[in-house]
């Protein structure tokens, strides 16, 4: 997939959310077809790595500014290599999340699906057994977030 059509659908995705503020994250080899899809989307700050550093320093640099913003806030984190199709129930688990942070301050809230197939390169979660529910979210703790 193309990196511009990569880049609108995670803003379309963004988009499908009320936030007071967007941040985007690109590196400096997409700054050409990032900027003509970010004058598209208003109100989307744009954050610039010198180079594609991958997900992990991009949602750290995008998290350093939010602190700064809103050192409460409530942060959903779309990375532009996830492709989610059809997007409603995506979009319901997202604000069913949103609703009990809101209410749960002190906790977070890692959506993912079950992989197919092992990707040590990318990192992984290690699911721990479950506990009760939350807002009506399953629960389950973390054992460890592994980088690969």
């Amino acid at each position: 997939m193309g990196g511009a059509v990569v880049v609108s659908h995670t803003l379309q995705r963004a988009d499908q959310f009320n936030h007071r503020e967007k941040i985007t994250v690109i590196s400096q080899a997409h700054k050409e077809f990032a900027s003509h899809q970010m004058a598209l989307h208003a109100g989307s700050a744009l954050l610039m790595q010198p180079r594609n550093c991958d997900t992990r320093p991009g949602v750290s640099l995008a998290l350093s500014y939010l602190k700064f913003l809103d050192p409460d806030a409530i942060v959903i984190i779309l990375p532009s290599d996830h492709f989610i199709f059809p997007a409603q129930r995506f979009r319901r688990l997202v604000n069913s999340s949103v609703s009990a942070l809101t209410n749960h301050s002190d906790q977070f809230i890692l959506l993912g699906v079950l992989p197919s197939t092992p990707e040590t390169e990318c990192g992984w979660v290690q699911p721990g057994s479950r506990v009760d529910r939350l807002h009506g979210l399953p629960e389950q703790h973390l054992d460890r977030i592994c980088i690969g």
